[in-house]
């Protein structure tokens, strides 16, 4: 990944990082894709790849509405 900008970490505990927002963003995004959205993918790759689509594209939206 090249200079993405993950929005820092989420559900952090003690020494655990926890995850990036973008990454959280993306499982959101993946869940509904698996979960029947309507939109089907050949494979789980390209589902995951789409996931992190849609993480970029929310987090977007966040800057231009902060």
């Amino acid at each position: 990944m090249s200079n993405i900008d993950d929005a820092g970490t989420v559900f952090s505990i003690d020494e655990n990082p926890g995850l990036t927002l973008r990454d959280w963003f993306a499982g959101q995004a993946l869940q509904g894709i698996l979960g029947g959205s309507g939109q089907k993918y050949s494979s789980y790759e390209k589902a995951s790849s789409m996931a992190y689509h849609y993480a970029d594209a929310m987090l977007e939206a966040r800057k231009q509405r902060d």
